[in-house]
């Protein structure tokens, strides 16, 4: 990505509460930009630990870009750097931000047994690691407008509804041992877990009337 367009879309990002709008139509083309790369930086890091869900790389990613759109303006460009340095630079960035993710994750207990997963703590470590990318796929319509309704839940809100789905098995129910761990890592109760998963699959239904034809099944 060239240096000017980045630029403009933090800028869109740091004005999200004045024009939601561009600024999630900039957060699709950041998304579009870097998803690959920093889901591919998230499944090398996290090859030495064994986690509980697979779906862990998935939920840091999440996390990682949210970071980024309610604060763009921490990422500084300076008037010197080409647009080749800030690429790179922005890479770096969101390697780092994703790494120290996945070791608080880690350290909540997304672990199902020990790991010796080391990460750097320097949140200005910008050394993207050198990663090969296949080449690129279109997102689908569907999954953006996924990403635009995840972004407006909150952090804790986004991980819960993540990890009940993802322990989620056709025709079966959730098992009780799944619901207890998530009530305790998360400090709540089985019934708020319940609460926090309704609310979150209302406005996904709704966001998808919205935007699309597609009308979600509720479960």
């Amino acid at each position: 990505m060239k240096k000017a367009e980045l630029e403009e879309i933090l800028l869109k990002f740091s004005y999200q509460e004045d024009d939601e709008q561009e600024a999630h139509k900039a957060f699709t083309i950041y998304y579009h930009e870097y998803s690959r790369y920093l889901h591919t930086v998230i499944f090398e890091a996290k090859k030495s630990a064994t986690y509980f869900y697979d779906d862990l790389v998935d939920i840091v990613a999440e996390n990682t870009f949210l970071k980024i759109y309610n604060k763009p303006l921490d990422f500084i460009i300076e008037d010197h750097e080409t647009d080749l340095d800030v690429d790179k630079k922005m890479k770096g960035y969101l390697a780092t931000i994703a790494k120290n993710e996945l070791k608080g994750l880690l350290n909540k207990g997304y672990c199902a047994q020990e790991h010796d997963l080391t990460i750097d703590d320097d949140s200005v470590f910008f050394d993207p690691p050198e990663i090969i990318l296949p080449e690129e796929n279109e997102i689908g319509h569907y999954q953006k407008v996924l990403q635009e309704v995840l972004l407006t839940f909150s952090e804790r809100d986004r991980l819960i509804l993540l990890s009940v789905y993802d322990c989620h098995q056709e025709g079966k129910k959730r098992p009780k041992e799944i619901m207890a761990w998530l009530a305790e890592v998360h400090s709540t109760s089985d019934m708020n877990i319940r609460k926090i998963k309704s609310r979150c699959d209302k406005k996904i239904r709704e966001h998808f009337e919205k935007k699309t034809t597609l009308k979600p099944l509720k479960r």
